[in-house]
């Protein structure tokens, strides 16, 4: 885990704001000149993850890769085995959806989001979903949090240094997809 490292003091901090507040909340000597270096802590076996990551290799995770091959069975966004309408377009695969101009140009995190979660919704309602199994597989993952590794750290997670970052928007909307698809099916 990356921390910021006091040069007055020693102290560990989570990251640039919390080193501010530190500055000015603990008094240093005077010859103190706010400087900082980052540090690489190593988690233990045991030791808890910092608060918003999560652990890939965990039995309550399902880690998928937008990297997969295009006809393989699986959550990524490439997968063409399931192709689908949204507002009039026909798309071949929710990537072709997600990055269309009409979703990429959109100027907020939570438009977004909506924008995704709206083309999950389609691709998971469609026919293919059913007929190629997709919408099965996405229920055969149960409760588990659903782990979208990409470069794109909107979009998925990353676990660069054992350690992940990222929002999983597509996580999310897989995950609020199939609580609605579970529904519907009683």
């Amino acid at each position: 885990v990356k921390r910021i490292k006091c040069g007055g003091c020693g102290a560990i901090v989570a990251d640039n704001a919390a080193f501010q507040a530190h500055c000015t909340e603990v008094e240093h000597d005077d010859d103190f000149t706010y400087e900082c270096e980052q540090v690489e802590l190593v988690l233990g076996e045991g030791d808890e993850l910092p608060d918003g990551h999560v652990d890939l290799e965990s039995e309550g995770v399902h880690a998928f890769y937008n990297a997969l091959s295009s006809e393989a069975l699986s959550l990524s966004m490439r997968c063409t085995l399931a192709p689908f309408e949204l507002d009039g377009k026909r798309y071949p695969t929710l990537e072709a959806a997600i990055t269309a101009d009409a979703v990429a140009d959109l100027p907020s995190s939570e438009q977004r989001a909506a924008a995704v979660l709206s083309a999950v919704r389609a691709q998971y309602a469609s026919e293919a979903a059913e007929g190629s199994g997709l919408a099965a597989h996405l229920l055969a993952t149960g409760d588990k949090l659903l782990a979208c590794v990409d470069l794109n750290p909107w979009l998925g997670i990353q676990a660069g240094d054992g350690i992940s970052t990222g929002e999983n928007r597509l996580g999310k909307a897989l995950m609020a997809v199939r609580d609605e698809l579970r529904a519907a099916r009683g």
